[in-house]
């Protein structure tokens, strides 16, 4: 061992050298750094411990300030648990550093997702303007097969969800794993050093194939991108135009000082935590780059975040008092999260105003926004959504009664209490769903931030006659997604016990935010299963929702199955979606009707959903929808087959790929199940008929059903 001395900015270790040395960081501060990421390690911290002895360094490791390491010779991964023995004292405080170490490389890697993330998703999104962008200026589109065939960001192999549940649990218990546990054993520290170094070093391999990935697909949208950059030049100047001439015809009120007039609004000003929240929102403002992934930043967003919801809880309480008397303004931070002109930019709030202006209530009420939504709980024209523990409202009161935390006489009046609901709401939905929706986790912010727009405001709105276009679309395809089976009784006519079967259209709930992802939020409400499922979607998007939204309703599939069939979802004795597909996929290496490049697609499909059996059915289903409706037989047999006994083609599509041999058999089945299912409604409504008597409107529209 022996002790050196490093003045601030003297490399200690330089990447791309033979690691033959370690050192233990006495004083001081080392930066770890990699490229352009980079973590700090503190006192305690082992320099150098995600390297392998005699291979080359991967990091740079250089003093922060002027630092005292002590260096030992490193040339077997033995030599880690000598070290150990000889600074026994400070044992605990090493084994906790390089815990810290791998939760702060792991926060690096999100960053880097998050850049890959969002890269995919802006040239998905431009790509998917662009036809519309060419039929504006009254040319054709070209063809770019290349965008066509590109691939989402790869997931992660290495690294399992249970080793970062792992991690962060350990570094949450910090203090208690430093006295109890980090102090017992040799051998069991040694452990947890080298697991939480070979995070690391996972961490780092699942780093450069993103870094790759985000390389190649710049690379491969570069034609893509030449032409689409001439086609926004012209459009920029057609949109300059007209909105100018909007402006001069608009009278927008002034939004200089937006968040003070919205705390004002809810009676909040005069200090307290909304003038805290003020202030941290000044600090953000300040930051040159608010996209920075570093803690200082990370902690900004999650302080401003928790003000968020209980500023904007105070300002809809408010606002249910006189909803149409409230200031733009207003509405404006409820529906998008607006709360301030610079962070917006100027042109973004002329579009969030007109937005808001244009905007209408869906007639048919499945597309609302957040506001809309919690007013119609307000009114009790919904219960609360589920907290993200599957606790509905009810559930959630006699949960805290049965703890001691109310009473049964405050369980009877909160119960009945409309506020309460819509704050239960807001804390537990909407907290959650605002960041699902956003979809970059890490980088989760809920105020509207330019920083976050990747495409005009206009092309990113999601319309009320948008989204009726996609479900309609998808329900012409899986035409049965939405409906439920029902008894059916009539006493008068002699009628019982016969099985129909009802669409119940979803609520589709709008986040106010700009982001990526379409999500299921619960399949029902209660336990009545005639109720309409709930999915949450950004009200602006950085690309077509399309792919996610069938994603969202194949997770909705499911999840309805597993709700129906409750304990026995996975039992193959009673046969469903879900117990035929979790057989299917338990045993597919047993399944003589796969070859073996079937098999392996299986195994590379496992293990990139971490063996998830929802989001394995969730690509197979997107497959089934996008390829094979159009004729084209992507998938496997066994696949195919679930799929088409437990969600059927429409009957246009099942005329379309008719002719195609393998879904022949599908289609067979499936007739004699359509024929098995009219015979009974067809025997009654002839009777009614040869009797005189009216067929009743259900039993028409079963029939009508039937035939689709």
């Amino acid at each position: 061992m022996e002790l050196r001395d490093y003045k601030q900015n003297e490399k200690i270790f330089t990447k791309g050298t033979p690691v033959s040395s370690i050192g233990i960081l006495i004083s001081g501060a080392v930066k770890m750094v990699e490229g352009k990421n980079g973590m700090t390690l503190r006192n305690g911290s082992f320099i150098g411990i995600s390297e392998y002895p005699g291979d080359t360094c991967r990091f740079d490791y250089v003093a922060a300030e002027n630092s005292k390491v002590a260096i030992y010779d490193y040339t077997d991964l033995t030599d880690i648990k000598k070290i150990l023995q000889a600074n026994s004292k400070i044992m605990p405080i090493i084994c906790s550093q390089t815990v810290t170490m791998a939760n702060e490389s792991y926060k690096v890697f999100e960053g880097i997702r998050d850049m890959a993330e969002k890269e995919y998703q802006k040239i998905q999104s431009d790509y998917a303007d662009y036809p519309s962008m060419m039929q504006t200026l009254g040319q054709r589109a070209m063809p770019f097969p290349e965008i066509d065939n590109l691939e989402e960001p790869p997931e992660p192999v290495s690294m399992q969800t249970w080793m970062i549940d792992m991690l962060r649990s350990m570094k949450d218990n910090e203090e208690t794993f430093q006295k109890q546990i980090y102090v017992n054993n040799i051998d069991m520290v040694n452990g947890f050093i080298m697991g939480a170094a070979l995070f690391v070093r996972f961490e780092y391999e699942e780093g450069l194939r993103l870094r790759t990935y985000i390389k190649a697909i710049k690379q491969t949208a570069t034609d893509f991108y030449t032409e689409y950059k001439k086609i926004d030049e012209k459009l920029a100047d057609l949109r300059g135009t007209e909105n100018k001439d909007e402006a001069d015809n608009e009278e927008m009120p002034d939004m200089s000082d937006a968040l003070s007039n919205i705390i004002k609004y809810a009676g909040l000003e005069g200090g307290g935590p909304a003038e805290k929240f003020e202030a941290h929102i000044e600090e953000y403002k300040g930051y040159s780059d608010r996209s920075d992934m570093g803690d200082a930043m990370r902690r900004l967003r999650r302080t401003i975040t928790d003000g968020f919801f209980d500023l904007y809880q105070a300002v809809f309480m408010e606002y249910l008092k006189a909803p149409e008397n409230a200031p733009a303004i207003v509405k404006m931070f409820l529906t998008f999260g607006f709360i301030d002109e610079e962070l917006a930019g100027e042109e973004n709030t002329k579009l969030l105003y007109s937005i808001l202006k244009k905007r209408k209530p869906d007639p048919s009420g499945v597309v609302v926004t957040i506001p809309e939504w919690l007013m119609m709980i307000y009114e009790g024209k919904v219960m609360p959504s589920k907290n993200e523990f599957d606790l509905d409202y009810p559930s959630y009161l006699r949960e805290q009664r049965q703890n001691g935390e109310i009473t049964a006489d405050l369980e009877k009046k909160l119960i009945k209490d409309m506020s309460e609901r819509v704050k239960f709401e807001i804390h537990n939905m909407f907290k959650v769903g605002d960041r699902m929706t956003f979809g970059r986790i890490s980088s989760f912010i809920p105020i509207f931030d330019e920083v976050n727009v990747m495409r005009p405001l206009d092309r990113a709105y999601l319309t009320n006659a948008y989204l009726h276009e996609k479900l309609d679309e998808h329900r012409s395809i899986d035409y049965t997604c939405f409906y439920h089976p029902r008894d059916y009784n009539n006493e008068e006519l002699e009628i019982a016990h016969l099985n129909i079967d009802i669409e119940v259209l979803p609520y589709f709930i709008l986040m106010p935010n700009y982001g990526v992802r379409v999500a299921l939020w619960q399949e029902i409400e209660g336990k009545r299963r005639d109720t309409p499922a709930r999915f949450l979607l950004p009200i602006f998007t950085a690309e077509d929702p399309g792919k996610s939204m069938i994603g969202a309703f194949g997770e909705y599939r499911w999840e309805m199955c597993k709700t129906e069939q409750g304990a026995h979802w996975n039992d193959i004795t009673e046969p469903s979606l879900t117990s035929e597909y979790a057989d299917f996929i338990q045993y597919y290496r047993k399944n003589r009707n796969l070859n073996p490049d079937q098999k392996e697609k299986i195994k590379k499909l496992l293990q990139k959903v971490q063996n998830n059996l929802r989001r394995a059915f969730v690509y197979d289903y997107t497959l089934f929808i996008l390829s094979e409706s159009n004729g084209s037989p992507v998938m496997n047999k066994e696949a195919r087959r679930i799929l088409f006994t437990y969600a059927p083609f429409s009957a246009p599509i099942r005329a379309k790929i008719g002719s195609n041999p393998q879904y022949a058999e599908n289609l067979n089945r499936f007739n004699n199940q359509i024929a098995g299912k009219a015979r009974p409604l067809e025997n009654i409504t002839k009777k009614l008929v040869a009797h005189g008597i009216e067929v009743p409107q259900e039993l028409m529209e079963q029939k009508r059903f039937l035939e689709m």
